[in-house]
């Protein structure tokens, strides 16, 4: 019910959420609070199915997502990163989601590492590589499903899924090896896709 009310209000006051987030960024305003503002308009954005503008939303969370610690810093970057995946822009997706991997990893952030394990899986399914994908999908399926995931998210791991189950090969040794993979291996294993 609380999404359907944002919803609701983000589509009857167009502006007003970028003007709120723009003036909490100008004014300096409290990085979690600035966070937390933009990240939650582009997921609404992004559910309203206005990709553009949650893009930009979403990158102007990065940095004080960055600001406000390690786990915002790590749901911004995969986040941007996410929905940059599903629109195609690839380059910035690939930075992003790496940086978030690492970020997560330093921090011990391993439900965050998950996500962008199904970011790289569709930026691999968006190379034509669907052994990699497979690999992907299959170890952060083998070891916790996957992290705290937004719709983005969400829609990034069916995109990779939906290569894999139309490639007309056999993924079994993919799958095996991902399943066999510890989460550090699985961490070296998805920052060297990304490179």
């Amino acid at each position: 019910r609380y999404w359907a009310l944002v919803g609701q209000f983000r589509v009857s006051y167009p502006g007003l959420t970028d003007e709120v987030v723009r003036q909490l960024i100008d004014a300096g305003g409290d990085p979690l609070l600035v966070f937390n503002a933009a990240h939650i308009f582009s997921m609404v954005l992004y559910d309203a199915g206005d990709s553009e503008r949650a893009r930009a939303m979403a990158h102007s969370a990065i940095e004080p997502g960055r600001r406000a610690g390690p786990i915002t810093h790590t749901v911004a970057l995969r986040h941007a990163a996410a929905l940059d995946t599903l629109n195609g822009d690839t380059d910035p997706a690939r930075a992003a989601v790496a940086e978030a991997i690492r970020v997560a990893r330093d921090e011990g952030l391993t439900p965050h590492v998950f996500c962008g394990v199904d970011v790289a899986a569709a930026l691999a399914a968006r190379r034509h590589d669907p052994e990699t994908a497979a690999v992907l999908l299959a170890a952060a399926a083998h070891h916790a499903g996957s992290g705290v995931q937004s719709s983005a998210h969400h829609a990034c791991r069916l995109e990779a899924r939906t290569a894999l189950d139309a490639f007309a090969g056999d993924l079994t040794a993919a799958q095996r090896h991902g399943e066999n993979m510890t989460i550090d291996e699985l961490v070296t294993y998805t920052l060297d896709t990304l490179t």
